[in-house]
């Protein structure tokens, strides 16, 4: 294998590019012979599947019949030389393609793994800049910066590895900083980090001022966001048009178009409700992959900074010194109690945790059911009881959501007023004493807790922690980082807090655009399932009541079952009218959870004109 990649050096040098650029940890030489192994293995097992196929499902029996017209008399006298050949033939062009298929799919994965990296490092490389930013403006030198970046795998995604290669080839390799920055320029896959760090050493080599080019950076980094916000809303205009035509008014049209093929005998509405039921929930789970992929904002997944560690209840055991038992039972009787009075002991509506109030909604739910069932059928009783507990979740999530937002409403101009305190000469502690003392809404009283806490003597990032672990919006876990690494360096700030403010606000006007732009379509999907569902009415109503009973039509009589095909378009509104809410949810604003008023509004209207109109 060796010999073979120096043979053809420009056979393998972009596979060799790519290899290096996915940072998978592999010589060229290994990889290749990695893949043939695995090619081999898929190979042999295709011949052996083949054998089996080839010989017991598909025999040469099947094929005697259509060879015997031509050929009868050489057909009967090597029969099980034909037949043997035919398995062996067979069986070794199915491993041949396999091996082909496994070769080309190991061949091709670090240029998909080094595609990905790409894309998540231009994602989350305006923020990371901000944070360097962040820290150069506090006097951090430049080698604690990269490695600070490289070790926030939770706030910088893949790009924290590229960083990290870096800090690997300065403490174990002992190169210098510039040739450890060279190299992860050559290498990287993304050609915006290799501009970035190939301008970084031109500045840190001539001399030049760090943090006026990192603010630059910045700030042109944020123009470039500015417009891939623009092409994300028209990627999701037009997502939304190819869902709404695709996979909402197709699949009803189908359905009406196989009604009418009932009529002239036709048997396929079972199997277009199968396939509905597959195809239908797989490409909504698409669609929010492709949507949630393609967002021009990274995500931060929210690390939970638990205010109190629980102490479990311990009972030392008489006669032996420096013995003790866990008592697991009161351990366990006091989560259940937890749970039985956590609605009752939050008093804000962001803090609440959905899982918790799991235990509650499924009791009334159960409530509810118990009760209906006494007066009404199952069905009605079941609708019944899912109403009692979705639409309580409904008021919960809006609520949360709406409070989230109006507190990302304000963050910019919170950061913008501690960055004018600040270079008024106050500290932070000084700062947000001033500010809690303002009129800012619901987040106020956020201010007033992180400022209490420094006060009892916690870090300033233990404080900016918890508010956002508090909160639990993505907007604050973003800029946390950079507000904890300004503050502990230097006593001045304004300059990242600035900074801040103005990532801040470009998130947040974002989302607004998104939902103010993506409303248009979330109505346009409202209209089209109430017009479907008007039609529907008209069509049961008025056109197959008259084939209910046997009709002679050509000298044919058949007779159209009425309350089958009303149940198979019942059913396909239900499933179609439940994932196009998800789906407004997650265009409008992101989330499944904000999808769930739209599914609720789309089953209720399908069950009133099925169980109720249609009666």
């Amino acid at each position: 294998m060796k010999h073979r990649v120096k043979r053809n050096t420009e056979k393998f040098a972009d596979l060799n590019k790519a290899l290096v650029g996915a940072r998978i940890p592999m010589t060229l030489q290994r990889f290749l012979a990695l893949a043939f192994k695995i090619s081999a293995v898929s190979g042999i097992i295709g011949v052996i599947f083949g054998l089996y196929l080839f010989t017991f499902v598909i025999p040469f029996e099947y094929f005697k019949h259509y060879l015997i017209q031509f050929i009868p008399e050489y057909i009967m006298g090597n029969y099980n030389i034909l037949s043997l050949c035919y398995t062996v033939l067979c069986s070794l062009l199915l491993g041949l393609l396999l091996f082909k298929l496994a070769h080309r799919i190991v061949m091709l994965y670090p240029f998909f793994v080094s595609a990905r990296s790409r894309h998540e490092i231009e994602l989350y490389l305006p923020h990371a800049v901000n944070m360097m930013f962040g820290m150069a403006t506090g006097g951090v030198r430049i080698y604690d910066i990269i490695k600070c970046i490289a070790e926030s795998k939770v706030m910088c995604g893949e790009l924290s590895r590229e960083f990290k290669v870096a800090v690997d080839l300065i403490e174990n390799f002992k190169h210098d900083l510039f040739e450890a920055l060279k190299f992860v320029r050559d290498t990287t896959p993304s050609e915006k980090l290799a501009a970035f760090l190939d301008d970084l050493i031109f500045v840190l080599s001539g001399g030049g001022k760090l943090t006026e080019f990192l603010k630059g950076k910045s700030e042109e980094l944020l123009e470039e966001q500015e417009v891939s916000f623009d092409s994300y809303i028209d990627f999701l205009g037009i997502m939304a048009e190819v869902y709404l035509a695709v996979f909402v008014l197709l699949p009803l049209f189908l359905l009406i178009v196989l009604v009418v093929m009932q009529l002239i005998g036709e048997n396929i509405i079972n199997l277009y409700r199968i396939a509905m039921a597959v195809v239908l929930p797989l490409a909504t789970v698409s669609f929010i992959y492709l949507i949630r992929s393609s967002l021009p904002v990274p995500k931060v997944r929210v690390e939970e900074i638990l205010e109190e560690r629980e102490i479990p209840m311990i009972r030392v055991k008489s006669g032996r010194a420096g013995s003790f038992r866990i008592n697991n039972f009161r351990r366990i009787l006091k989560k259940i109690l937890k749970i039985l009075v956590y609605p009752f002991k939050e008093r804000t509506i962001y803090t609440l945790k959905l899982r918790y109030l799991a235990f509650h909604l499924a009791l009334i739910g159960i409530s509810a059911f118990a009760v209906s069932s006494r007066f009404l059928d199952v069905e009605k009783s079941t609708v019944l009881a899912v109403s009692a507990v979705v639409i309580p979740l409904i008021i919960l999530v809006e609520l949360r959501t709406r409070t989230i937002r109006k507190i990302e409403e304000r963050v910019p101009d919170i950061f913008r007023e501690l960055s004018v305190l600040n270079e008024a000469g106050l500290n932070i502690l000084e700062a947000l004493k001033v500010l809690s003392t303002s009129e800012m809404g619901i987040i106020s009283k956020e201010i007033s807790v992180i400022r209490r806490r420094i006060e009892w003597g916690a870090t300033v990032h233990k404080a900016f922690n918890v508010f956002g672990s508090r909160v639990k919006s993505d907007v604050i876990m973003k800029v946390i980082p950079i507000v904890s690494k300004a503050l502990e360096v230097s006593p001045s700030f304004k300059d990242a807090f600035i900074t801040v403010a103005k990532y801040a606000d470009a998130e947040v006007r974002f989302a607004k655009k998104v939902r103010n732009y993506m409303f248009t379509y979330i109505i346009i999907t409202y209209m089209s399932i109430f017009i479907f569902l008007f039609v529907v009415y008209v069509i049961i109503t008025s056109f197959l009541s008259a084939f209910s009973v046997n009709v002679t039509v050509s000298a044919i009589s058949f007779v159209l079952n009425v309350g089958r095909i009303k149940e198979v378009f019942f059913q396909i509104s239900i499933l179609v009218g439940l994932l196009s809410g998800i789906i407004a949810g997650v265009i409008g604003e992101g989330k499944i959870e904000s999808g769930l008023k739209h599914s609720y509004v789309f089953l209720m209207a399908t069950y009133i004109v099925f169980r109720i109109l249609l009666r």
